[in-house]
């Protein structure tokens, strides 16, 4: 047994690559006894490459293209552009009494008293809507009357009314009937503005004086 083997490895090594495909089947075999066949030492061709004795016999198929198939949904591989998160947006302004309308009331008493009408200017309008939303808690929730004025701490002489009411006549006649906030309306401050937010009204007084 042993001279035989020793005789065929003798053989092999003395003939080339291109011979050994034509190795009978039962020395293939004795080589390849797991992957057995007739051109490679694989029975589906998928290897290449067995040692025969001391040769290598190498098969090289030609490549063959790869197509990558379509899927029947194509799903986009691109990475998406992040969106930046949108502002929040502002609660709308709910509907509410007409400050005009009180100012127009303000300056029409002002005018029965012989008293130079108010002014409106953009600054304290402006100052007027941001307490708007500040109103209702003021009033109802907290108590602290107007805490959010006061705090604003304004470098010159304000002052500021505020009534929650069914209508701008009833805002109007209870601060008239107020002393001191019907000292406000009779002033001589030049500038005054109001907002309503819902029913809570506050009008502003101020002539920009320094304190």
């Amino acid at each position: 047994m042993l001279l035989g083997l020793s005789a065929f490895l003798l053989i092999t090594q003395s003939v080339s690559a291109s011979e050994l495909l034509t190795i009978s089947r039962s020395q293939e075999q004795a080589y390849c006894p797991a992957y057995f066949d007739v051109h490679y030492c694989s029975t589906d061709g998928s290897i290449d490459a067995c040692a025969k004795g001391v040769e290598i016999v190498v098969s090289t198929p030609t490549p063959q293209p790869t197509q990558t198939p379509t899927p029947t949904n194509p799903i986009s591989t691109q990475t998406p552009v992040p969106t930046s998160p949108e502002k929040p947006a502002s609660p709308e302004k709910p509907s509410s009494l007409d400050a005009n309308l009180i100012f127009n009331m303000i300056n029409q008493h002002r005018a029965n008293l012989g008293l130079t009408a108010f002014e409106k200017e953009e600054k304290l309008c402006a100052m007027a809507q941001e307490r708007g939303p500040e109103l209702y808690d003021e009033i109802f929730t907290n108590g602290n009357i107007h805490g959010g004025f006061y705090k604003r701490n304004f470098p010159w002489w304000i002052t500021e009314n505020m009534k929650y009411g069914e209508s701008e006549e009833s805002v109007f006649n209870w601060w008239l009937s107020s002393p001191i906030h019907r000292k406000a309306i009779e002033s001589d401050f030049i500038y005054s503005c109001g907002e309503c937010y819902g029913n809570s009204c506050a009008q502003l007084f101020t002539s920009y004086t320094p304190k």
